[in-house]
């Protein structure tokens, strides 16, 4: 509960502060792809620990903290796309929306994480949902055009 209530809380809002500033110097666009690719090699720390049982339990500490800062970072940077991609007139209607759509995968994918890490066990399904994360990538060219002028 430590680990991932205070430590992760503080680990995710570090993130996304860090997040935050690298897409405030270097743009949204390279925000969701460099950050984006910190969040999704972030799963690999859970692989790591899976495929290492013996290395301790404070490895399964390390890699909830990996994983938490990292999703601040990822975060920042889509929350700041969903941002300018709002208009002025409808924003807070297009935003709630938006985050919500969001919000919505993430349940549905924590849905079925069970079932899928009961049938394939802990270290195929975290390597999975890294590979699950790349065709996310195939989509960025395309919406870059959506993006204000940074």
């Amino acid at each position: 509960g430590l680990v991932t209530g205070l430590l992760g809380v503080l680990a995710a809002i570090a993130g996304g502060l860090l997040g935050g500033g690298f897409v405030t110097r270097y743009g949204i666009f390279t925000g969701m792809w460099v950050l984006g690719s910190l969040q999704s090699l972030s799963n690999l720390s859970y692989f790591t620990v899976a495929m290492n049982p013996q290395a301790g339990s404070w490895t399964l500490y390390v890699a909830s903290m990996i994983e938490s800062f990292c999703a601040g970072l990822g975060t920042s940077a889509f929350l700041a796309f969903l941002m300018s991609i709002c208009k002025k007139q409808f924003s807070g209607t297009q935003f709630a929306l938006l985050s919500a759509l969001f919000r919505i995968s993430g349940i549905g994918a924590g849905f079925f994480s069970g079932v899928a890490t009961a049938g394939i066990g802990y270290s195929a399904y975290f390597f999975l949902t890294f590979l699950i994360s790349l065709p996310a990538f195939l989509f960025l060219g395309a919406v870059r055009k959506w993006i204000p002028q940074e």
